[in-house]
Order: structure tokens, then sequence, then C-alpha cells
């Protein structure tokens, strides 16, 4: 059933009705209950002022009513937009975190953990020093916001899941790197390094789509994060966007569990 009151009308047309019943009430009494004297008109008059001053309370108590509904009304709406302005910050600055963290798994996984995890390794592939250059930034402002992450909504685990297999990443280069008796890493350690790498491409991918509709102009801020590692490869097309890079690198029927 549709309803077709208008908001703060409802207490308007109660406060009204108990005025007239008030008013009906207070007058009639005298004459229904009037005994063989005579009703003076100074009684009257009396009665007549009480139901003025209640009148007079009635309508000063509606426009409290109503001006206090108004500042409930603005105060909600300020919380509100704070809220929204609050969220919009915070995805923007996650998105341009997130953008640099993604671009550098995508370029790594380019080269040279591709032909890790695609094909044989050979024993002196890696070493500790090479190894440690591929250690994955600490995610400063993902840490720093985490109290703020569910203003984010559904695209908070989304967001979460990349970070929970760049950790995995950033664990198994630290295990092995960490305290390593040879500078040799072996072979069975580089292929699942190229593992975890390729684990972390389709929830950065997933990630950054669910937050670029809370950020404004989101291509520019991709751009200027490819822009950095581009530099080291002019051969390659400055437009091709991570997403492309990403779908080439995972295949069509790629799995993150494979």
């Amino acid at each position: 059933m549709e309803k077709h009151n208008l908001p703060g009308l409802s207490p308007l047309w109660l406060i009204s009705l108990g005025l007239i019943l008030g008013c009906v009430i207070v007058v009639m009494i005298p004459g229904s209950i009037a005994t063989g004297d005579a009703i003076k008109s100074s009684d009257w008059i009396g009665f007549a002022g009480n139901v003025v001053a209640g009148a007079m309370t009635l309508i000063a108590a509606t426009f409290a009513w109503f001006a206090v509904k108004r500042q409930i009304d603005a105060q909600t709406k300020a919380e509100a937009d704070k809220r929204e302005l609050q969220k919009t910050d915070l995805a923007r600055i996650l998105y341009a975190e997130l953008t640099h963290l993604v671009a550098r798994c995508c370029f790594d996984s380019e080269r040279p953990w591709k032909a890790f995890w695609q094909g044989p390794v050979r024993p002196d592939e890696m070493d500790v020093a090479r190894l440690r250059r591929f250690t994955p930034s600490v995610p400063v402002i993902y840490l720093a916001t985490a109290e703020q992450l569910a203003l984010l909504g559904s695209a908070t685990q989304v967001l979460m899941e990349f970070h929970y297999r760049l950790s995995a990443l950033r664990r198994e280069i630290e295990n092995f790197t960490d305290g390593a008796s040879t500078k040799l890493i072996e072979v069975k350690a580089v292929q699942l390094v190229g593992r975890r790498f390729r684990q972390t491409l389709r929830p950065g991918l997933k990630a950054l789509e669910s937050l670029a509709p809370l950020v404004h102009e989101p291509e520019s801020i991709e751009a200027l994060a490819r822009a950095l590692y581009y530099e080291a490869r002019p051969e390659e097309d400055p437009n091709k966007t991570l997403k492309q890079r990403i779908i080439e690198l995972s295949g069509k029927h790629w799995s993150d569990d494979e």
C-alpha cells in the first residue's frame, strides 16, 4: 500500500485534532454540568482564557517540534555528506597505492617470473640478491587505514583478497632470502615464488575494478603508475592498460590457484 503522507504531517494532524477536541471539551463542559444556577459571563471568559492559553502552548510546541526536526535532518545530512567525503578520499588514496602495487606485480610477472612458472628453471637462474629485489613494497596506506575500510562497502573484501596474496608473495621471498646459507635459490623455491606472483594478478585486477567506480578519473591515476615502469621499456605501448597486460599474462581460462 502506498503512503501519501508527507513527512512531519502526521504529528501535525494529531496536534490539531487534540487542539480541536480540547476546545470542544473545555467549552462544552460548563454547559453540560451546569446546575440551576445561571452561568456567569466571567466563567466563560475564564474558560476561554484557558483554551487560548492551551492553544498557544500547542502552537508553540508544534513550531518547536518542527525546528528540532529540521536540526536533526540537517545534522543527519551533514554526517552522511561527511561519510561520503571520507569514503571518496579513502578510495582515492588506496587506489593510488593499489595501482603501483598491481603494476609492480604485473611488470615483474612479465619479466622474468612468467618464464619461471611456465617452463623449467636452471639451477643458477636466481640468487639471493636478485630475489630480494622483487620483494613487494609494504602497503603503508592500506595498513594505516584498516579501521576505515568498511566505508568502501563490497570493495573491501576484494581489496583484502589482493593484499592477502601480496602478503603471501612477500613472505615467500623473505623466507628464502633471510639468513640464506647459499647464494643460489633452489629451483623449487623459484617456482613457488613464480606461482605467488601469478596469484596476485587476478585479485589485483579485481581490486582495481572494484575501487575504480569510487574514484574520480581512475584512468589518470593508473596511467601515472604505469609510466614509472614504461620508462624502463621504451619500446612498449605506454597506453596498454594493466587490465590488458594481466589478461595476456593470465590467459582466458587461467585460475588463480593453478
